[in-house]
């Protein structure tokens, strides 16, 4: 999954997308 998803997904879901965008990121560059 990547933060182009989180983009995409629902309000409802938004808070948690961007706090998994933030979460892979970090993977990514750790």
């Amino acid at each position: 999954m990547t933060c182009m998803y989180c983009k995409c997904t629902h309000i409802f879901y938004k808070i948690e997308s961007i706090l998994l965008c933030y979460t892979v990121v970090i993977n990514f560059f750790s």
